[in-house]
């Protein structure tokens, strides 16, 4: 068990349960593709900027626009690395015994480095699963900045926030 965190594209005239019961017969690829806007496996630092304690309790929450903002700003410094720092990471992970310098970089390092740091002063602490992992989710989120700043702007929908573990 663990934390999955979900942000989904909603009707505002849906009901929590109405929107659940809509996606539900839907495949996977079809809810992905028309209603999630990011997912974060673990990712509790995401949820403590984004929701409330009563949200965590229900399992749901709506997104406020300036939770969105506020955590956008956070990840702005290193936002465009993200993608960079994801590879960095895998140089790291499959780096060769003979020869590692060749593909684990002095680049990679410095990547990994400015993300660690970035990570423990913005977060103040470490990632659930590690920083490998976190990259993961933090380049869902970012990439769906436009996208649910889109439906925050939209006065038929809204962003559910699905927190659940």
């Amino acid at each position: 068990m663990g934390l999955d965190f979900t942000l989904y594209k909603k009707k505002k005239e849906l009901s929590i349960r109405e929107f659940y019961n809509q996606i539900e017969p839907m495949s996977f690829e079809e809810v992905e593709k028309n209603y999630e806007l990011a997912y974060g496996r673990k990712s509790w630092e995401l949820v403590y900027i984004l929701s409330t304690r009563k949200d965590v309790d229900e399992g749901y929450g709506i997104l406020q626009e300036g939770k969105w903002e506020s955590l956008m700003r956070k990840l702005e410094p290193i936002g465009n690395m993200l993608e960079s720092i994801a590879l960095a990471f895998n140089h790291q992970e499959n780096q060769p015994d003979d020869y590692p310098d060749l593909v684990f970089t002095l680049e990679d390092k410095k990547l990994i480095a400015d993300y660690e740091y970035w990570y423990n002063h913005t977060f103040m602490g470490s990632p659930y699963l590690g920083y490998q992992f976190s990259v993961g989710y933090m380049i869902s989120f970012w990439d769906a900045r436009d996208k649910v700043r889109e439906v925050l702007k939209d006065p038929n929908y809204e962003v559910l926030m699905s927190i659940s573990y």
